[in-house]
């Protein structure tokens, strides 16, 4: 399960969350939620001279768990790094989906030898 929600960090996207209100992030997936580390919601309030509020603008931030983090732990997880800290598999010459590729074959062992 660890191996599952870190390559649920390490590959998400987070452009689910673009310009969504408060209320739409409270409706996102549970995986996309817990991606979430930081949120800061800001309103401001435009008045006309006489102080009447004319327009509400919302303002959304949120940080995410660090895919570099994630991906790091995976590694050392799935012992991609001997005691001299030199690798057990170049990892700098596998393509992006030859990366995700080997982590799934090891979350299938890994899910195999559990049972």
């Amino acid at each position: 399960m660890l191996l599952e929600e870190l390559e649920n960090w390490a590959y998400s996207d987070i452009t689910e969350t673009l310009k969504l209100s408060p209320e739409e992030i409270k409706e996102l997936s549970l995986e996309i939620r817990r991606l979430i580390t930081k949120y800061k919601h800001i309103s401001r309030h435009i008045k006309d001279k006489k102080g009447k509020v004319v327009e509400t603008i919302e303002t959304v931030e949120l940080w995410f768990v660090s895919k570099e983090k994630a991906m790091e732990m995976i590694h050392k997880h799935v012992g991609f790094y001997e005691k001299d800290n030199k690798q057990k598999t170049d990892l700098t010459i596998l393509t992006p989906e030859q990366r995700k590729a080997r982590i799934k074959e090891l979350l299938a062992k890994a899910q195999e030898q559990s049972q």
